[in-house]
């Protein structure tokens, strides 16, 4: 493979395949790797460096911060689903910790979560849920 670099010039690139485009624009788009003996996790300045999958990586720091996504209207429909979400796992974990010890196995309650917080994006009540999560434990 041939070392690409990012294109330059736009009217260059009408004279390239859609393949070489490709994999120009995604040669943008990849993070920058730590490299050395020494790796770091945290933040100096504008620089956040973090490992992710055994890679460590660094990428300007975010500037989102609490107070942002508690307060900016275009955060709302977050902050909603964050709701929504914390009920769906209240509702699972009551399901979940009346299972006996032999149903509950690893990852189960994050199923339950996942299906709970399904019916109520629906529109299902708390109590509706409640008794759509009991009736598939009671036939696992």
């Amino acid at each position: 493979m041939t070392h690409l670099s990012p294109i330059t010039n736009p009217a260059a690139a009408l004279h390239c395949n859609a393949e070489t485009i490709f994999l120009q624009i995604k040669t943008l788009f990849v993070m920058a790797r730590q490299k050395g003996i020494l790796y770091l996790r945290g933040t100096i300045n504008d620089l956040t460096f973090y490992q992710m999958n055994g890679t460590y990586l660094v990428r300007k720091k975010t500037s989102l911060n609490k107070e942002r996504v508690s307060t900016d209207p275009a955060f709302l429909n977050s902050r909603k689903s964050n709701v929504v979400f914390a009920t769906a796992a209240k509702t699972a974990l009551k399901v979940y910790q009346g299972l006996p010890g032999a149903k509950r196995k690893k990852g189960f309650y994050g199923k339950l979560t996942g299906i709970a917080n399904t019916l109520l994006h629906e529109g299902k009540t708390t109590a509706e849920v409640y008794a759509e999560l009991k009736r598939i434990t009671d036939n696992a």
